[in-house]
């Protein structure tokens, strides 16, 4: 009878940690949907803003940030950067009624380079959190040592994804060793 317990109990939480898991898979999240400039884009001119468009709408602590990491001076050589803001002012866009957009509007006179594009999204509602990056340059390729590990021109991830991930290898790796503890006597 003990042996019976003890087995439904590893079951049962195993049956939790999966589930805990797989519901966090299908909770609405704020997803990049498309960016102006386009992601991996070249364009001419640095843009007076840069608008992120997500698949949910977003809650008002989302945050955004444009950063410059290599400045091509005129002679055709890159100046290494820190990395700072270019962003005059950012949050979810006036602009959209949906509010599902986040803008950046970004410092005059901008140099030509590459730029990355960085958030944190809150969905509303759900409030659930997603954090992704993403680059577009300005008269020049990206160099592709900079984004070897990108997987694309996109970057995005769930808070916590680890957590959720390890929760649902738990519960499976749980409720085969309950269903397994019956078979060995």
């Amino acid at each position: 009878m003990m042996r019976l317990t003890f087995r439904a109990v590893v079951i049962f939480f195993g049956l939790a940690l999966l589930l805990f898991g797989v519901l966090d898979l299908v909770t609405p999240r704020a997803r990049f949907v498309n960016s102006n400039p386009p992601a991996g884009a070249i364009i001419a001119e640095p843009p007076s803003a840069v608008i992120v468009n997500f698949s949910n709408k977003l809650a008002g602590e989302s945050t955004m940030d444009v950063t410059s990491t290599i400045r091509l001076l005129p002679s055709g050589e890159t100046d290494y950067l820190d990395g700072s803001s270019v962003v005059m002012k950012s949050g979810i866009d006036p602009g959209d009624p949906g509010g599902k957009s986040m803008r950046a509007d970004l410092r005059p006179g901008l140099h030509k380079g590459p730029f990355w594009v960085t958030w944190r999204t809150t969905s509303a509602g759900w409030r659930t959190i997603t954090y992704g990056k993403t680059y577009f340059t300005v008269g020049m390729p990206m160099p592709e040592d900079i984004t070897r590990g990108m997987e694309g021109a996109i970057w995005e991830r769930n808070f916590e994804w680890r957590s959720r991930r390890a929760a649902i290898v738990g519960g499976v790796v749980m409720i085969a060793l309950g269903l397994l503890m019956r078979m060995s006597r």
